[in-house]
């Protein structure tokens, strides 16, 4: 009976994790630079840094990426993709199983960021 129960624990835990979200994770790295440089960053209204810095960025939503310095400011938006190679990895090793798919779904792990770079030219007009 012991050995029925640790199978059926085994087999839960495979069918609770999935191909994306053990492989790749749930954030991407987003490169930020500027010129000038040592520019303040923020992410979503929330200040992270100077540039150059890299930003490991959650999969789950599109994020804004602001800089500025000496009055002056710029932005990027980062959106979202759908890597439709993970939903084929996921079909192919886990099949019918639903958990898997959930798992990669809620995550994010399916999307990844359409931008892994940042660059803004903060260099005032003349």
């Amino acid at each position: 009976m012991r050995f029925i129960a640790v199978g059926v624990a085994i087999c839960f835990l495979f069918a609770s994790t999935s191909c994306a979200t053990v492989l790749a994770g749930d954030k991407d790295a987003v490169r930020v630079s500027s010129t000038p440089s040592r520019a303040y960053v923020r992410v979503d209204g929330a200040k992270v840094g100077r540039t150059p810095m890299t930003v490991e960025l959650t999969r789950k939503h599109s994020h804004v990426v602001t800089v500025s310095k000496n009055g002056q400011e710029g932005s990027c938006q980062i959106g979202r993709s759908t890597g439709g190679g993970w939903i084929v990895l996921d079909l192919l090793v886990f099949g019918i199983l639903i958990l898997p798919w959930i798992v990669d779904i809620v995550t994010g792990a399916w999307t990844g960021l359409d931008k892994k770079r940042c660059h803004l030219d903060l260099t005032p007009d003349k």
